[in-house]
């Protein structure tokens, strides 16, 4: 299984922290956003992760790569999606295709987007996975609707399949 993760986005929200470094690496507690995702998928059978972002920030997850143990900078590929601001950016599922046609991808993928900070074990969805043998999306409820206009929204059917997205509704 390879690990797809997605950091290309340009965090324009977050301006001007972000104006010379992406969010994911912007330090929470000490330490930058994206190690506490990596703690969560240690334990996960990932043989290669590629780690997707955009031209404006390549270099500074370079370096942060640099600064990481040996066995991580091994078992991650920075991906250079070539887009050079928000107006030109390919999107989560245009940065998934980027990746899969680049490496020429034919293994099972962990897709998740590089600013999930959660104690949720990551591990719960690969059991389902393997149980199921179908694609599983891990989601999570705000609770509140405002909250929601700021983030993906999905409906699921009588089966929890998926019926449904929209990113960032203006009526969720």
């Amino acid at each position: 299984m390879i690990g797809i993760i997605l950091a290309g986005g340009y965090a324009t929200r977050l301006k001007p922290l972000t104006d010379s470094q992406p969010k994911h690496l912007l330090p929470i507690n000490g330490r930058p956003m994206i190690e506490y995702l990596f703690d969560n998928l240690i334990d996960l059978p990932i043989t290669h992760y590629y780690l997707v972002t955009n031209d404006k920030f390549a270099n500074a997850f370079e370096e942060w790569l640099t600064n990481q143990p040996q066995t991580l900078q091994n078992a991650i590929t920075i991906v250079n999606d070539g887009t050079t601001c928000n107006e030109d950016r390919l999107g989560s599922l245009g940065d998934i295709k980027f990746v899969f046609e680049k490496f020429n991808i034919a293994d099972d993928m962990f897709i998740i987007g590089a600013d999930n900070i959660t104690d949720f074990p990551f591990s719960i969805l690969l059991d389902t996975f393997q149980e199921t043998k179908q694609p599983v999306v891990g989601v999570y409820d705000v609770k509140e609707l405002q909250l929601a206009t700021q983030f993906g929204v999905m409906a699921l059917d009588d089966n929890n399949m998926i019926s449904s997205f929209e990113e960032k509704p203006v009526e969720p």
